[in-house]
């Protein structure tokens, strides 16, 4: 989910964002998802329950920290926030038909990142915090581990080589 949006900031190819700066990133490493749905699977106490496998409250980030933690990274410039609706409705039709190339492709290929933007929404991980706990399984803190993903997008030229394990 946070490549593509990484890749055109960090190749300096965009800055706005149409989305708000207290939107929320629930994101976690496939790691965590991959021993989650394991344990689960043969956990009596996982059936008939609904398992976000998320960081939820304690660990999700805003927008404008993972943002701000890739200016720092890729010496870039401050993220721009623009009203969404304002951005779709008026700004996005206007640049369409004047930006050609790369910057143009942003647009077409950005709408797919319009939701993670734009929601204020936490999910419910107690179900998850009371099945994976014991197990010792809970997702990282997304800000604890932003430099280790920019590293690896670098590293792995945006996902077009492997990287291997450390």
């Amino acid at each position: 989910m946070m490549y593509w949006p990484l890749k055109i900031y960090a190749r300096r190819l965009w800055r706005t964002v149409p989305g708000y700066p207290d939107a929320v990133l629930d994101i976690v490493p496939v790691d965590f998802v991959a021993a989650a749905v394991a344990s689960l699977a043969f956990n009596d106490a996982a059936l008939g329950n609904a398992v976000h496998l998320c960081a939820g409250p304690r660990a999700s980030a805003t927008v404008a920290q993972v943002a701000n933690r890739a200016a720092e990274y890729f010496d870039g410039l401050p993220a721009r926030y623009v009203e969404p609706k304002i951005f779709f409705a008026a700004i996005r039709p206007l640049l369409f038909v004047s930006l050609w190339g790369r910057k143009r492709r942003v647009l077409i290929d950005g709408r797919a990142y319009r939701d993670y933007f734009t929601m204020r929404m936490q999910f419910d991980t107690t179900n998850a915090e009371r099945l994976l706990g014991p197990e010792g399984i809970c997702p990282p803190p997304v800000m604890a581990y932003l430099d280790r993903l920019f590293h690896y997008c670098v590293a792995s030229e945006w996902g077009r080589k492997a990287v291997p394990a450390q």
